[in-house]
């Protein structure tokens, strides 16, 4: 009997392998084994925060963590193997494929914003290669930790909203796909005789327990979610975030945005980083009425990370 040997071919799904941040590391790379038999594995290995999804014959299988910097899967082979993730065989061929969806963000930061996906085909037949991209290491652009105290009394006479829109302004609905073009929208009612209102710190929260990551800080942004001289818009009774990709926070499969606003006796219109900055430069007072305090939050929204 002739030995069979594997030939791995790996094809780029999508043309955004560039949108990795420079300098970083996301390798992906299989083994397909040598008869068609044995368990493949793919294994990702990144310095970036990664979760890595396989679109295997029986549903979507996650890849499991081997230490900080890589995860693992093994695929099963149809009619073989004990894997939960199968390959998807081509019909009349010893061709066998699965997909591999790659969802990534800064290390530490719990933001996940892009994905990268690639197939993976193993065919037996008499030649082999293996191909697999691969990064240097550079700096981290880890945003800093925010340690906030509000020292306002809270306002429980007027009624706020804040809502996920898309670049319409018409409210999101599930599931949101990661990398999606949204914007985070919060109107007042005036109930209190405010004017206006300016947001001082936002959070994307998840459903993992401590999964919370701010992407507002001090009024101004963090530079990776929003730039860090960019903040909220507000006019008259409505503040507008700048728009940004839905984004996943660490394992987290779900999302929530909860905000903080001060509100204005008198009109307050503009954006929330200038009037920060402003402050902290001129060292004026806040803006009137702002002992007057609100948290605002949006419902859950599901997360898609699947292409």
């Amino acid at each position: 009997m002739v030995a069979a040997h594997a030939l791995f071919t790996l094809l780029c799904a999508s043309t955004v392998w560039a949108a990795i941040p420079k300098g970083y590391i996301l390798k992906v790379k299989p083994a397909c084994g040598s008869d068609g038999v044995v368990d493949a594995t793919i294994t990702v290995t990144s310095d970036l925060e990664v979760k890595a999804t396989a679109k295997c014959a029986g549903g979507l299988v996650d890849f499991g963590n081997l230490d900080s910097a890589n995860l693992q899967l093994s695929v099963s082979y149809p009619g073989h193997g004990t894997s939960k993730c199968v390959f998807v065989q081509r019909p009349g061929a010893k061709v066998y494929t699965v997909d591999v969806v790659v969802a990534y963000g800064e290390p530490g930061s719990l933001v996940h914003q892009r994905t990268e996906e690639v197939t993976f085909t193993c065919t037996f037949g008499s030649r082999g290669k293996d191909k697999s991209p691969s990064q240097k290491m550079a700096d981290s652009l880890i945003a800093p930790i925010v340690l906030e105290q509000n020292a306002g009394t809270e306002a429980k006479k007027t009624s706020f909203a804040l809502f996920l829109t898309d670049i319409l302004r018409r409210p999101i609905k599930d599931p949101v796909g990661l990398g999606r073009v949204v914007q985070l929208i919060a109107k007042s009612s005036g109930g209190m005789g405010e004017k206006g209102f300016q947001p001082t710190s936002c959070d994307a929260v998840g459903s993992a327990p401590g999964s919370r990551y701010a992407i507002l800080r001090g009024g101004c942004g963090d530079g990776i979610v929003f730039s860090k001289d960019d903040g909220f818009s507000t006019f008259g009774l409505v503040a507008s975030s700048p728009f940004f990709e839905a984004l996943s926070i660490a394992s987290s499969t779900d999302v929530k945005f909860e905000c903080n606003f001060t509100l204005c006796s008198e009109k307050c219109d503009g954006s929330s980083c200038e009037a920060a900055r402003r402050r902290r430069e001129t060292r004026e007072d806040p803006a009137p009425g702002a002992e007057q305090q609100v948290t605002m939050e949006t419902r859950v929204f599901e997360v898609d990370t699947r292409r």
